[in-house]
């Protein structure tokens, strides 16, 4: 989830005034005014041409970004065993209307596309697009030029060890490189890969950090993102040891090169702490959120880390009280900062179930807003009826230079994106 490569500044003026919504933004008609204009629209059906059974329709990858005026959007939709294809969508920012149909990635019965997506605006124009193809012979983790207009350009190979549990982040860098961190689900290693220009030559992977223990549910999410300075990269994983995780977090600068891992929660590993981890970069702090659970817990928290430097680390709570399954967590989120430095959260907020129900949940909109000089959160509800498998389910945010957020989410048997 990237915007444009603008950061947060100090003349962005008074930030736009915001209210809750008290009623769900997928609502057919709405009485709350302040609500009027927060809606959910289809964007893809995301049905291929024949009949499947819509219990295989699922979706690993989801990303978005905002370049100008232009919203694009890559995912993937599994509608079989062995086959999927990779859906791209590029359309006007705020649009009322359904784009048009999007551009496929598609191959032989037995490939499928996009196990993990990332998407990052170029600023020699269109987007640099990066995806797992996964095949009978094996997979394969290739970056794409996606131009403004036309043909997609060659893949470029980066790793033949990401696989369906892998992730991917793209970031260009104000010098123009373009830099790959990923984590190897066959290896456990999170890798970094720099490109010093379009058309130039990947530079050989270098570890970041320890050997990751991909048993531990979602570990091996990262998340980077370009640092204030322009041309670092600030970076958190997901790390898994034993049976607990940690949210880690490096820096890189050309002239220091990677600083050693840092802690951001749970030093002890004990219990679960930095699933669903997502990161942004404002001009002064970083910050980090994820969920946490202690070992053995039937509820998880959704927490906020944030810090400058090598400063404390300040932990807040934002939400509590959110079922959870050691065996199978189901829950995911997206962040992203505004110019006024105040965070967006989109969640996926399982619901409690008993015995045959069938599991549900809501897609919530979390954000900072300054009240009195100080920061609180306020939430609306995106889509008050996700029914299916939450785990699956996937969501992505970006906010325009005005603060306006934009948020894409797919959930699990539905094949539509919306």
């Amino acid at each position: 989830d990237h915007a444009a490569p603008d950061l947060p500044g100090p003349d962005a003026g008074v930030a736009p005034h915001d209210t809750p919504c008290q009623e769900s933004w997928s609502a057919t008609s709405k009485t709350d005014p302040v609500c009027a204009q927060r809606r959910v629209l289809l964007i893809d059906e995301g049905k291929p041409n024949g009949a499947y059974d819509e219990q295989l329709w699922t979706c690993f990858g989801l990303d978005i970004a905002l370049q100008g005026s232009t919203l694009r959007v890559a995912f993937d939709n599994r509608y079989g065993p062995e086959e999927g294809q990779l859906r791209l969508l590029s359309f006007p920012a705020g649009t009322s209307t359904k784009p048009q149909a999007p551009q496929l990635i598609q191959g032989t019965q037995y490939e499928r596309f996009g196990y993990a997506v990332a998407l990052e605006p170029a600023a020699s124009g269109g987007t640099h697009l990066a995806y797992v193809e996964v095949s009978s012979i094996g997979s394969q983790l290739g970056v794409r030029h996606w131009p403004p207009n036309g043909s997609l350009g060659p893949v470029e190979s980066l790793s033949a060890d990401v696989f369906t549990k892998g992730a991917v982040n793209l970031v260009e860098t104000s010098d123009g490189k373009l830099h790959a961190v990923f984590y190897e689900d066959k290896t456990g290693r999170v890798v970094w890969r720099t490109r010093p220009a379009a058309g130039g030559s990947w530079g050989a992977p270098t570890q970041l950090g320890d050997t990751i223990n991909s048993q531990v549910r979602g570990a091996g999410q990262v998340a980077t993102r370009r640092h204030s300075g322009g041309n670092g990269l600030a970076h958190v994983v997901h790390y898994g040891l034993g049976l607990g995780s940690q949210p880690r977090y490096r820096r890189w600068s050309l002239s220091g090169g990677w600083t050693s891992k840092r802690s951001l929660d749970n030093n002890t590993l004990s219990g679960m702490a930095g699933y669903g981890i997502d990161l942004a970069v404002g001009l002064t702090e970083n910050h980090a959120a994820y969920f946490r659970a202690p070992a053995g817990g039937t509820e998880a928290e959704l927490w906020v880390a944030s810090w400058a430097g090598l400063g404390t680390i300040d932990l807040h709570r934002v939400d509590y009280q959110i079922p959870h399954d050691d065996g199978g967590s189901e829950y995911g989120l997206a962040l992203d900062v505004d110019p006024w430095g105040l965070l967006h959260m989109v969640v996926v907020r399982p619901s409690k179930t008993t015995g045959s129900q069938t599991p549900s949940g809501t897609i919530e909109y979390w954000r900072q807003r300054d009240v009195a000089g100080k920061r609180e959160w306020i939430s609306d509800v995106v889509d008050q009826d996700v029914v299916g498998n939450l785990s699956l389910t996937r969501v992505a945010i970006v906010v325009g230079p005005g603060g306006k957020p934009h948020i894409v989410h797919k959930w699990v048997p539905d094949p539509e994106l919306w």
